[in-house]
């Protein structure tokens, strides 16, 4: 019987989802190991199991560029981590992971998105640091739960204005990008918390960063920031601002040092 329970890997999974995972092991080319709670990031394959289903997912170095096609078969996955990786594809067979909370690949060679990514509206996490992402889609704004977005050190120019959608955001960071502007509609973001935004190419910030209303920290290391928004006053969460490393923290201009003089007034630590 494809339900029966059995004991695999020290955990108890459905045989289908044994099934499964013995697959993804094969196109792995290792054995997994099963952990309770938390991971062993230098584990090659790693799983999570509740209700004898697996619901995580990590895989460290996995040297191949195409997507283990057996993790799509997963459908209650809620994490898929990969870390350290030669993955370059992503299949659009991911839309078929509708419970998944949290899709990581850090330090791997994505440079596209498939759009059933963007249809997955149970996720809240997407982590895709140290890839070769060049642009994101439009359609990001379909994921209305998202709170998580990670995407420093890839090779963005700009971001899509539909970036207004994520309205769920709590935490975005940008840093290590090549991003010469942002979209005006970045201040409909209001729950965002905390903005990253080093190591780019920006000139200025819009009016529109002034409502953030939630925002406490934002990160601004080395750009060519020679101005600051006037409206950056109005955010009364607003805690760190950290510039160093621009025109506006080396020789800053009267107008600028009278928006620093008030921000720093109103408590606000800048670096």
């Amino acid at each position: 019987m494809n339900d029966q329970i059995i004991e695999f890997r020290g955990s108890e999974l459905l045989k289908s989802e044994v099934d499964i995972v013995k697959e993804l092991e094969n196109q792995v080319g290792v054995e997994a190991t099963s952990r309770q709670e938390a991971f062993d990031l230098f584990v090659p394959l790693q799983f999570i199991a509740h209700n004898n289903r697996v619901t995580h997912v990590t895989m460290h170095k996995y040297s191949s560029r195409e997507f283990p096609e057996a993790l799509t078969k997963l459908k209650f996955l809620e994490m898929i981590n990969f870390t350290s990786t030669e993955l370059e594809i992503i299949p659009e067979s991911i839309g078929n992971l509708i419970n998944l909370k949290t899709f990581a690949v850090d330090k791997g060679n994505i440079s596209n998105l498939p759009e059933s990514l963007f249809k997955l509206d149970s996720l809240r996490t997407l982590l895709l640091q140290t890839n070769k992402l060049t642009l994101l889609s439009p359609t990001v704004s379909n994921l209305e739960k998202l709170e998580y977005l990670f995407l420093s050190g890839n090779q963005l120019i700009n971001l899509p204005e539909s970036v207004s959608g994520l309205r769920a955001l709590k935490e975005m960071n940008l840093s290590w990008n090549l991003i010469i502007d942002l979209p005006d509609s970045i201040g409909e973001l209001t729950k965002l918390e905390y903005l990253t935004l080093s190591k780019n190419q920006l000139v200025e910030l819009p009016e529109s960063i002034g409502n953030l209303t939630s925002l406490k920290e934002l990160w601004l290391h080395g750009n060519k920031l020679e101005s600051l928004p006037a409206s950056i006053l109005n955010l009364e969460a607003f805690e760190v601002l950290q510039i160093d490393g621009n025109p506006i923290h080396e020789n800053p201009n009267t107008e600028v040092k009278k928006i620093l003089d008030g921000l720093r007034n109103n408590g606000v630590k800048i670096d």
